[in-house]
Parts: structure tokens; C-alpha cells; sequence
């Protein structure tokens, strides 16, 4: 008697397909990318709850539209666009005028010869990411215009302390001259003495207003030139003469004699210089040093610190405007100005702390050479020699 097997199912159930249809889309719909499922010439054969809403439409407005006209790369064409596999595509979600930033993800269900059966697309709406940045940066503007107003402030102190006491002096002599001349208690050699002293005083204010005013000129120059480190200095020290005389800061120059002229702004580089002993008396600091080095010909060292405060032990802080780091924001944001400044050079720049204050800045920065090759090999010791 024969008996026949009967032979297993190689389809399943439409009930079966049916449900396991049902749990995916369930799962797509609560997913918080757009997804969408497309044929295999890139025609949009579905779109979840949340891609639906990125582009404001309905679901019927999309079956069977190409991705390309709504889902726009970077350096993709129109809506002839067929995707390819790959992550990470940096695109926007367009319908009409409203745009979302995303990232696209495309992947690909083939059919049993290898062909593509349905093409999968998701995309990670970024708009959250760019209005993080966008503020961001806004706080970075900020920043740089609270230092630029701080550095006008100081510098109109500055220029008022050079000019009111020599004004003043003049105003005290021409008194003087005017109450002996009326009780002819002084001689005309003594007039052309006293005149040639006002005159000596208003040539010293004819040169701070001169100064002032090659200041102002050198702001507008952004082009890099030879740069001498001991002139940032002494004119850095030069411009906060008037506070550091208010604050009682003491402070200490210790400089190789020669060193090697650097290529830079002037104007930032004295700027810098100006922030970073800010930054320091900001912390009660009344004594700062600060000390100049050259590697020979190669590079030149810049430390400023405040010898009464030692640093905690440990490595240097890697600051940045907004990284989590001990120190006040205003601090934070001069640091990371003061840094994009010295990395432009193709320097580097270490800060060290005591609790939640900087107290020792270390700048280097590679020393001008007229061969490039030189300039690389030198670039590169110093950032090997930490």
C-alpha cells in the first residue's frame, strides 16, 4: 500500500504575510526617523507618520513619486535620481519651500537573482542639531563682541589716563604763568621755559592720539607680516599701562635676546596678548610673569603666569568655547579665541589651572622660514616635543 507525504508549504499563509506586514508597518510608524519604501526605480511605494510629517503632505500625494523630488542630496541630481546604497548622506527633505536638513541612510532588498526588489531610505531630521549650532554660534558672536567692547572700554580708559594728566599739567602751568606775568614776579627766560615744556607736553599727546590712530588704521588690516613677539608685548603692556597701574599688577618680562620674527597679524597677535593677561589678573593675580623663549631658529615660546599659584598637578586643560571645563564661560570663549589664533599659526596652546582658575598660559608658534620644507619639518618637532 502506498502512502504519500504530503510536501511542505513553500509559501506562507496570506494570513501569516498579512500580519508580519502589519507588525512592520506598526514598528515603522512608531520609529523617530522618516522612513520610506520605494520600488525598484525609486518611486515612493510607502512613507511613515513621521516623514509624512517633515514634509507636511498626505500619504496619497506621495505613492508614486519619485524620492527625488523630495529627498534632495548634497550633490544629487533632480528626481531622476535612483538611490544607491549607503549611509550618512548628507541631504534635505524638500516639499515646496520647507526644507529639513537630515541624514539619509539607503539600503536595498533584493529579489533572488540580486536584482533590487524594494529600496529602504531613512532619515534623521537634523533641524535640532542645526539650531543647537546656530545658537552656538550666536554665543560665540556674542562672546567676541563682549571682548571687543571689554577692549575698547580698556583702551578708552587708557587713552583717557594719557591724555587728562598731561592736559592737566598744562591746564596748572598756564594758570601759574598767567598769576606771575599779572604780578611781574617772572622773568621772560622763564616763560620760554614753561612754554617749551607745554609744548614738549602737547607733542607726548600729539603721539598717543597718533598711536591711536595707527591703531585704528591696523584693525582694518587683516594680512599677515613679520611679527617680533618682544613688540606684542610691550605693546600690549603699553595699552593696559593705565589698569595695570589701577589693579597694582606687577609685572615680570623674562626674554631671550633674539628672537625669530613669527608670521602673523600684529594687531592679533598684541590682542592676544592683551586677553591673555586679562585672563590671568581676572583671578586676583598681582604678579605675572611672562617669559619668551626661542627653539634656535625654529619656533618661538610664549608662558605667561602667575608665580604666587601653582598649578594643580595634572595634564593641561584642552579648552574650548563650549566644552565642559572648570572655568567661567567669559574665560572659556577668550581661551578659545585665543587658541583659533595660535592654531591658524600652526602653534598650540596649553592652559594649566589651580581648582577652577587658569594660572599659567603656554603658547608656541613656529618661527617664519622662507622654505616651506623647513617650515613643515620645524612644524612638525615642535608638535612632537610635548
Amino acid at each position: 500500500m502506498k502512502t504519500t507525504r504530503e510536501k511542505p508549504a513553500t509559501t506562507r499563509p496570506p494570513e501569516v504575510f498579512h500580519q508580519d506586514y502589519a507588525t512592520t508597518i506598526t514598528i515603522l510608524e512608531h520609529i523617530s526617523d522618516a522612513f520610506f519604501i520605494l520600488d525598484a526605480a525609486g518611486k515612493i511605494q510607502y512613507a511613515n507618520r513621521v516623514a509624512l510629517d517633515l514634509l507636511r503632505i498626505d500619504l496619497s500625494d506621495l505613492i508614486h513619486q519619485p524620492i527625488g523630488k523630495f529627498l534632495i542630496l548634497a550633490e544629487g541630481p533632480g528626481e531622476a535620481w535612483v538611490p544607491e546604497p549607503g549611509s550618512d548622506l548628507e541631504a534635505h527633505l524638500v516639499n515646496g519651500r520647507r526644507a529639513t536638513p537630515v541624514v539619509a541612510g539607503i539600503g536595498v532588498v533584493p529579489n533572488l537573482d540580486g536584482s533590487a526588489q524594494y529600496v529602504l531610505v531613512s532619515a534623521k531630521d537634523l533641524s535640532a542639531r542645526d539650531r543647537i549650532m546656530a545658537e552656538e554660534r550666536r554665543q560665540a558672536e556674542m562672546a567676541v563682541s563682549r571682548d571687543r567692547l571689554k577692549a575698547l572700554g580698556g583702551m578708552a580708559m587708557a587713552l583717557v589716563h594719557e591724555l587728562s594728566q598731561p592736559l592737566a599739567s598744562i591746564r596748572l602751568t598756564v594758570e601759574l604763568l598767567q598769576k606771575q606775568a599779572s604780578d611781574g614776579s617772572i622773568t621772560l627766560p622763564q616763560v620760554v621755559e614753561e612754554c617749551a615744556q607745554i609744548v614738549r607736553t602737547v607733542e607726548s599727546m600729539t603721539n598717543t592720539v597718533q598711536n591711536s590712530r595707527n591703531f585704528a588704521l591696523e584693525v582694518e588690516d587683516e594680512s599677515l607680516r613679520l611679527v617680533d613677539l618682544h613688540v606684542s608685548v610691550d605693546r600690549a603692556l603699553a595699552r593696559l599701562a593705565y589698569e595695570l597701574q589701577e589693579r597694582k599688577v606687577e609685572v615680570e618680562v623674562v626674554s631671550d635676546s633674539y628672537l625669530p620674527a613669527v608670521a602673523a597679524n600684529p594687531v592679533s597677535m598684541e590682542q592676544m596678548m592683551v586677553s591673555l593677561i586679562r585672563i590671568l589678573w581676572a583671578n586676583g593675580s598681582r604678579r605675572l610673569k611672562i617669559e619668551l623663549g626661542a627653539h634656535g631658529s625654529k619656533w618661538v615660546a610664549l608662558r605667561l603666569s602667575d608665580p604666587q599659584s601653582k598649578p594643580d598637578a595634572g595634564e593641561p586643560w584642552e579648552v574650548t568655547a563650549y566644552d565642559q571645563v572648570p572655568l567661567e564661560n567669559s574665560q572659556a570663549g577668550e581661551i578659545s579665541a585665543i587658541r583659533s589664533i595660535v592654531t591658524g599659526l600652526g602653534g598650540d596652546l596649553k592652559v594649566w589651572g589651580k581648582g577652577e582658575m587658569p594660572v599659567t598660559v603656554a603658547i608656541r608658534v613656529p618661527a617664519d622660514t622662507a622654505d616651506e620644507r623647513d617650515q613643515l619639518y620645524n612644524l612638525i618637532e615642535m608638535l612632537h616635543q610635548r
